[in-house]
């Protein structure tokens, strides 16, 4: 079980980082560490979709070119074809994607 000590110190995460977003520091049941991102969106005025990038490309660039304020990403993929780690369904078609391994399969 993780545990949630505290959110990370001031110097760790940019100034002008967004009241909608913060980064909560835990330490895991073997004692290793990660770092937890949430944010927080208003449901009435977020709009969801899921989007294949064309290529691999940095998130930030992504946004900036489409005029996007911001994405998360929701997936993996495999390196170097780009192809989608697990099922990955746009539109409601059934994309190329690596399938996992057992026991995840």
């Amino acid at each position: 079980m993780a545990t949630f000590p505290h959110r990370l110190p001031a110097h760790a995460a940019p100034a002008t980082s967004p009241a909608h977003l913060r980064s909560v520091r835990l330490t895991l049941a073997d004692g290793a560490a990660t770092t937890l991102h949430v944010a927080t969106y208003i449901p009435a005025r977020t709009a969801v979709r899921v989007v294949r990038l064309p290529r691999q490309e940095p998130l930030a660039a992504f946004c900036a070119r489409r005029g996007l304020e911001e994405a998360l990403v929701g997936g993996f993929y495999e390196r170097p074809s780009g192809r989608p780690l697990g099922e990955l369904r746009t539109r409601g078609i059934a994309r190329r994607h690596v399938p996992f391994d057992a026991p995840w399969a």
